[in-house]
């Protein structure tokens, strides 16, 4: 069984690659409109949110340091939940869609403002977004966080995903 507990360097790279990818979104919204770029910033503090309330306070996690740091977040804001909540298919996407919402969002405006008003430095940055965000965030949820996580053994789709698996 991994150890309840992820090292503090685990957190510290989950954070920094989150700061990182969030800041390079916001970056490429802000060259569209500053408008936009603000809405991104609502949208990723909404995954914050949502994610202590419908995945954090369901977790084993909650109330101990987990890969992200937020199972020790989730107790100041969120009693905790019965963990068959963990899996439920309702908290799952409640979470799912704004995450991915904000990790593909900035492709999206990234392209569609290239194409409406082409520019290089748009698609600079949408380019060094997607390197930053995405091969990152995956190899890291891979090889890091999920590799050693105890929920993933309770039961996660993510975690279930991560070994071949497939959603349920």
């Amino acid at each position: 069984m991994p150890s309840w507990d992820y090292p503090l360097h685990v957190n510290v790279l989950s954070v920094l690659s989150t700061v990182v990818s969030w800041g390079a979104g916001t970056i490429l919204f802000y060259l569209i409109s500053p408008w936009l770029a603000a809405g991104y910033l609502l949208l990723c503090m909404a995954v914050v949110i949502l994610s202590l309330k419908f995945r954090c306070s369901y977790c084993c996690y909650y109330g101990k340091r987990c890969a992200t740091g937020l199972g020790l977040m989730s107790p100041l804001f969120f009693r905790k939940g019965d963990p068959s909540g963990f899996s439920d298919k309702r908290n799952i996407l409640t979470v799912a869609l704004p995450s991915f919402g904000a990790l593909l969002l900035p492709l999206a405006g990234g392209v569609l403002g290239s194409i409406v008003s082409f520019s290089w430095v748009l698609m600079i940055v949408a380019v060094i977004y997607f390197l930053v965000a995405i091969p990152p965030g995956f190899a890291l949820q891979k090889n890091v966080y999920c590799k050693r996580c105890a929920q993933g053994k309770l039961g996660c789709p993510s975690y279930r995903m991560m070994q071949g698996g497939k959603l349920e």
